[in-house]
């Protein structure tokens, strides 16, 4: 088995655990809601008890703000650390401390622009691809909870501050999907502009094209910057084999030096 080293893997699986736990929250959360609407008249006839989930309700939907907060700040540093590593393996630096081995697939060429911007180019081919493979999921998740929170304060109790807080979560999520559609219609672009880019690159001379090769990695850079959106770790192990192939087909249609 190859041996793979991905230093700032462990910072991205600090944003995942705080991501696994604010699913944990919304599910709770979606059922405190869900409760309401079907046991509206049990739980109406004891106050204390529909004072009690809706408090707790409301502290539910703070943590996962605020968790959200946190994961997106700690995706924020992961992703510089990944900026740093994707310096090193394309220029053969040391910015990063710790480099990373096997992580890309383009170690037989040379440190140089051209590499960048294929280790660029492998970057957005399996982004594009994770990425749109996440959209349904998170589309059907948002409908479900979306439709369940306006549910309940649609026929709920008309008290301000518990509904505004109740329909801050369902507009985060919605606020996601938007995002995550977006990012995947931003990527799919930047994949064609580099598809484009080494189709020419064929026949022409790598060094005319570094400014169109930054163009593109700086694009694509900007594009993770404003999403801040993590990848699917699980879509990632299972469509990496499929993925991985693609790939390599991709660099013999591109004339890419594999050795």
């Amino acid at each position: 088995m190859i041996k793979r080293i991905v230093p700032h893997e462990v910072s991205f699986n600090q944003v995942e655990r705080i991501g696994s736990i604010n699913n944990y929250i919304l599910i709770a959360s979606t059922a405190i809601v869900a409760s309401t609407i079907f046991f509206e008249e049990a739980i109406k006839t004891s106050r204390q008890l529909n004072d009690g989930l809706n408090a707790f309700n409301s502290l539910l939907i703070v943590m996962y703000i605020i968790l959200e907060i946190i994961g997106s700040f700690l995706l924020h540093r992961a992703e510089a650390k990944r900026r740093l590593d994707f310096i090193d393996n394309s220029f053969d630096t040391s910015y990063s401390g710790t480099k990373s081995e096997n992580y890309f697939t383009n170690g037989n060429l040379s440190p140089n622009f051209y590499k960048m911007a294929v280790n660029c180019f492998e970057n957005t081919f399996f982004t594009s691809n994770i990425s749109r493979r996440m959209l349904f999921p998170l589309f059907v998740k948002n409908l479900i909870i979306i439709a369940i929170f306006v549910m309940a304060a649609a026929l709920g109790e008309k008290r301000i501050v518990v509904n505004l807080l109740q329909m801050a979560l369902p507009i985060l999520l919605l606020q996601q999907l938007v995002k995550l559609s977006l990012y995947v219609y931003s990527t799919e672009l930047q994949l064609a502009n580099f598809k484009e880019l080494f189709n020419d690159l064929k026949s022409e001379s790598h060094e005319k094209r570094i400014p169109e090769m930054l163009r593109n990695v700086i694009y694509y850079e900007s594009n993770i910057s404003w999403a801040s959106i993590l990848l699917s770790k699980n879509l990632f192990k299972k469509l990496n084999p499929d993925l991985s192939q693609e790939w390599s087909r991709l660099k013999d249609e591109y004339k890419i030096p594999k050795i």
